[in-house]
């Protein structure tokens, strides 16, 4: 028995490593593809702007790699000068698959960046996108790869997004001369007088040309923008270069004893709610696609890293509308009656009420309330309160440590379950990572005091 034993088992054995072997060679190791890549992103998080810009980057997560093993490792830099030549170095030894960059790079940098080879999408005002990449950077003409920039550095790996300034001054423009009665018509640019805040002005100026308006350039002059601002022939205009700028144009405006908007209007640019909402009054403001920036940003950099480059060299973003508030609201019975009811929303927001209550007070049906808002406003009653809410919830979330549960309850939310969800989709991260972004110091939002859009 032994001894047949000792003559059966070798073959048993070999049987079993041919299985063995065959079932061994079925087994696939992970494609390099699908190994999740490592992506640097350099954004101001400390401004509206750049917290929209990385909800689009986001929603771009969401809606096309839905597969975790296709998401990306990312790494977020703050600010705009978080990108130093150590960063780079360091991205590129640890093999960073990317970069997203929004946030007006440094020639210097962009050269850098280029001769890493590493795919890039980068944020630029639309003069230089223009000069480095010639008429490629109209929308939808492929470019060749190995194609150079103005300096000769090749930067086939190298997508450039920018705003829209044309758009937004026509969106202004046309918001503005819609109304018949403003006697003048001017703009206002930030104090640094950034190339993208001239760029606004002129597009304004030339669109408000178009209409057979003139409008008049602010300049830094003696006595300042009170007596430029008393100057213009009422009632008058202003479109500023961004929302921090109106601002300082509406205090200028009272200070000089002027009454908004009947003598004055104030338009900004970007909607960012920490100026627009917490000015009195409240100003309007153009809307910028800022979400969308991200979410493009976010969608050509899975093109260039998927080895991809004959998609646009240049990529825009833009206006998304007009959001209409105190600032520029004409005297009218409408405009008495919206505004009637904006008070009484700003007095009772936090007090879990809803539409039909606000329809209640104001003594008409909730019908007519929204066709009022629609018509005015261009947004309804629902979304002013839960505007009013969300800000509340930053400037609790900023000022005090009170527990989520306690803000929930104090904002009027049925849970905090669900404005968690809004909180992140409204403002791009969670409301621990805002509060851990911002010192207690009794801000209501970022604490930059400047937007470059």
């Amino acid at each position: 028995m032994i001894i047949l034993i000792l003559r059966i088992a070798p073959r048993f054995l070999l049987i079993f490593r041919k299985r063995f072997v065959i079932i061994h060679a079925g087994m696939k190791p992970t494609p390099e593809s699908r190994r999740q890549r490592k992506v640097l992103a350099v954004i101001a998080l400390n401004v509206y702007s750049g917290q929209r810009k990385l909800a689009g980057i986001t929603r771009f997560f969401n809606e096309r790699l839905p597969r975790e093993e296709d998401k990306w490792s990312i790494d977020v830099l703050h600010g705009n000068d978080a990108l130093t030549d150590a960063a780079l170095l360091r991205a590129v030894r640890s093999g960073v698959s990317g970069i997203i960059l929004l946030a007006y790079p440094e020639e210097t940098t962009m050269r850098a960046i280029a001769r890493s080879g590493i795919p890039c999408v980068v944020e630029t005002s639309g003069t230089i996108a223009e000069s480095a990449n010639g008429n490629s950077g109209r929308t939808g003409m492929p470019r060749k790869s190995g194609r150079s920039g103005r300096n000769g550095i090749s930067d086939s790996r190298i997508v450039r997004i920018v705003c829209d300034s044309k758009g937004l001054a026509r969106e202004a423009a046309a918001n503005l001369a819609v109304r018949q009665s403003f006697a003048s018509f001017g703009y206002v640019g930030t104090a640094e007088g950034e190339s993208w805040s001239k760029e606004r002005g002129a597009y304004f100026r030339d669109a408000l040309a178009e209409r057979g308006r003139d409008c008049s350039l602010y300049a830094p002059r003696r006595g300042g923008i009170g007596a430029w601002l008393a100057a213009l022939p009422r009632p008058a205009a202003v479109c500023a270069a961004n929302d921090s700028t109106a601002r300082i144009v509406a205090e200028a405006v009272l200070a000089r004893g002027l009454r908004i908007p009947e003598d004055v209007a104030v338009l900004g640019i970007d909607d960012d709610p920490k100026f627009c909402l917490g000015a009195t009054p409240a100003l309007s403001s153009v809307i910028q696609d800022f979400d969308s920036c991200g979410f493009q940003s976010a969608e050509a950099l899975q093109r260039l890293m998927d080895g991809d480059y004959t998609g646009p060299a240049v990529l825009r973003y833009g206006a998304h509308g007009v959001a209409i508030r105190e600032s520029t609201l004409s005297s009218s019975p409408l405009a008495d009656f919206v505004q009637k009811a904006l008070d009484w929303i700003d007095a009772n927001a936090c007090s879990y009420i809803g539409a039909s209550d606000v329809a209640r007070a104001m003594g008409v049906s909730r019908r007519m309330l929204d066709m009022r808002f629609r018509e005015l406003l261009r947004t309804t009653v629902h979304a002013i309160l839960r505007e009013r809410r969300l800000e509340e919830v930053k400037r609790l979330l900023s000022t005090t440590k009170l527990p989520v549960g306690r803000i929930t309850e104090m904002c009027g939310f049925a849970s905090a379950g669900h404005l968690k969800n809004l909180f992140r989709r409204s403002a791009g991260c969670s409301m621990r990572d805002y509060r851990q972004r911002r010192p207690l110091k009794g801000l209501t939002g970022p604490p930059s005091s400047s937007s470059t859009g």
